[in-house]
């Protein structure tokens, strides 16, 4: 794991943190910050399961956003 500080727990936390909890800072977390039904999402797409091996999210393939996908490249 490369990272600026070293986390010692499970992975999901750190995708929740990104995810969930940065939504609800934001104000958004009625409709935003996980993937369910009726919320909005943009989803990366990676080789790998970033609850796995966080560093996978540094190389994203493809962004899905609002449907359609945009590439990274």
């Amino acid at each position: 794991m490369n990272l600026c500080f070293r986390h010692q727990g499970p992975l999901w936390k750190i995708v929740d943190m990104a995810t969930v909890s940065a939504a609800n800072a934001l104000g958004i977390g009625s409709n935003a910050g996980r993937l369910a039904e009726g919320f909005r999402a943009d989803v990366p797409v990676v080789d790998g399961n970033p609850l796995d091996e966080l560093d996978v999210l540094r190389q994203v393939r493809l962004v899905l956003a609002a449907g359609q996908p945009f590439s990274c490249a």
